[in-house]
């Protein structure tokens, strides 16, 4: 099976990639000017934007790829030292604005613009800013093939006005919410127009409709005029306290209070390395979960929303394959549902070059009942290789502290994830093996996929290989638990999955 897999590699690769990517950055390109004064964000069109040009002819993208969009829209760019500025008119024929929803991060159900930015212009992760014609604000971290993490918070600033013919869209990006080199003055970015009267979604970069709306391969250029500034918000601390209060009715004690400090703290080592830093954190403010009834033999997965696990996710929750990931955060301060305090925890990811992004992260629990205290770690590498492909290494360490037993975890391993410069072919080989005290053998966890993606059809075929004994107690792999009715006990069964997929798509 993996032989054959590597077959296909060698024999379609060179036939797909020789097909020629329309390249964007050429063809498409906006020029940001710098400015020393401030823009008030008003939604009003003040003469400071009187300097600059606006590109437009924006094309369709869904349901059609073709020619030019209906509803035209134009974008202006400026920045300071502390914001990025942009301007859109968003023309519209019709007097009614689509508005399903003005809940925050939920952009395409609406009427709405929004930027994509690739700051490292390497088609690894970018940031995604939007906004609906109501005002609603959503953001997402974008992963190279236009995968989202709308968990993720910004704090940026925007104003939509309405006129007859046309509304228009102000925007304020702070360079701290950004992680991006100084030195490099080219960024990947495109335009997005949600116009649902006319059930039409264009863009400003033209690519072809089997690709994500959010594809970072396909971004036009960014030039700015002069140097970028570095990040001057270094340190950003918020301090909390928690308060708890208890009284014994029946032994009629007296009430009984506990004060417990917490501090996170995030640092910009450089302006795309960052460290996250808390201490006692209760995540008493994150949204909560969705209630499902669970009708399967095995646990859900529920998305991390704690904002200390968020920055740079895609190091972490890329890994692996759905339903069986070396690493899943919320195994940490979490067991069976109930509350784990964590004590300490330090977390950098970032990128160290334009090619090799870093993940370290380190986690302290306390000891709760039966629970025992608990110290988790992780480094993951990720080096980027030819044009729009990857090689990953990660170590995942969960380690028993404060006692004299020897219980840990440990898993390892290596990905190859692929893809050709036009995204028409990609790809992965996953292998990971995990260690513990006293198990040994059928350890590891093999995966493998394919994907072709063209205009006209898409075929993705994957293998998945999971021993008995691949424990990844940081992880997330449900199926490998079994319930036994017969002996009432829960045993691990190794398991094979296949995945194969083919559909036909005629745009007429």
């Amino acid at each position: 099976m993996y032989k054959s897999y590597l077959l296909l590699f060698i024999l379609l690769t060179p036939y797909w990639d020789c097909k020629a990517q329309i390249n964007n950055q050429n063809q498409r390109q906006i020029e940001i000017k710098k400015i020393n004064t401030s823009i008030q964000i008003d939604g009003k069109v003040d003469s400071i934007w009187s300097i600059t040009h606006a590109t437009t002819d924006f094309v369709n993208h869904r349901p059609s790829d073709v020619g030019l969009a209906k509803s035209q829209t134009e974008v202006k760019m400026l920045y300071n030292d502390q914001f990025i500025y942009i301007l859109a008119k968003a023309y519209h024929s019709h007097q009614e604005h689509i508005i399903q929803n003005l809940k925050r991060d939920d952009y395409f159900s609406s009427d709405g613009f929004g930027v994509l930015m690739d700051p490292i212009n390497k088609q690894t992760n970018g940031f995604f800013f939007g906004i609906n014609s109501r005002g609603s604000q959503a953001e997402s971290l974008i992963t190279s093939s236009g995968g989202t993490d709308w968990n993720w918070d910004a704090k940026w600033y925007s104003r939509v006005t309405h006129h007859d013919t046309y509304w228009i869209v102000e925007m304020a990006i702070p360079f701290f919410t950004l992680r991006y080199n100084a030195k490099n003055t080219a960024w990947g970015i495109n335009f997005l127009r949600n116009d649902l009267g006319n059930n039409m979604f264009s863009t400003w970069t033209s690519f072809p409709a089997n690709f994500n709306d959010l594809d970072l391969g396909y971004t036009g250029s960014l030039s700015w005029e002069d140097d970028i500034p570095e990040v001057k918000k270094k340190i950003a601390m918020v301090p909390s306290m928690t308060t708890t209060t208890g009284k014994d009715f029946e032994q009629e004690k007296s009430t009984e209070w506990d004060f417990t400090p917490s501090l996170d703290a995030k640092i910009a080592v450089t302006s795309s390395l960052n460290l996250d830093l808390t201490i006692n954190p209760d995540f008493s403010q994150i949204e909560v979960d969705r209630q499902v009834t669970n009708l399967s033999r095995f646990s859900l997965f529920f998305p991390e929303r704690r904002t200390f696990f968020l920055e740079n996710s895609d190091l972490f929750t890329g890994l692996g394959r759905s339903q069986i990931s070396p690493f899943f955060s919320r195994r940490i301060g979490l067991s069976s549902g109930k509350n784990i305090p964590i004590k300490f925890g330090a977390r950098l990811t970032g990128n160290l070059t334009e090619k090799l992004r870093i993940g370290m992260l380190n986690a302290q629990t306390e000891r709760v009942s039966e629970t025992k205290a608990q110290n988790y770690g992780l480094l993951t590498l990720k080096q980027r290789i030819l044009k729009r492909s990857s090689v990953s290494g990660i170590f995942v360490n969960r380690q028993q502290v404060n006692t004299d037993e020897n219980d840990y975890n440990r898993v390892v391993g290596t990905e190859f994830n692929y893809s050709t410069e036009n995204g028409f072919v990609s790809g992965d080989i996953k292998y990971y093996k995990s260690f513990s005290d006293g198990i040994k053998g059928s350890n590891d966890f093999v995966s493998g996929s394919m994907f072709l993606n063209s205009r006209g059809y898409r075929v993705y075929t994957q293998f998945d290989h999971v021993g008995d004994n691949y424990l990844a107690d940081v992880g997330f792999t449900p199926r490998l638990f079994n319930y036994d009715a017969l002996r009432d006990t829960t045993v691990r069964v190794n398991y094979q999955r296949y995945n194969f997929f083919g559909t036909r798509d005629y745009r007429p």
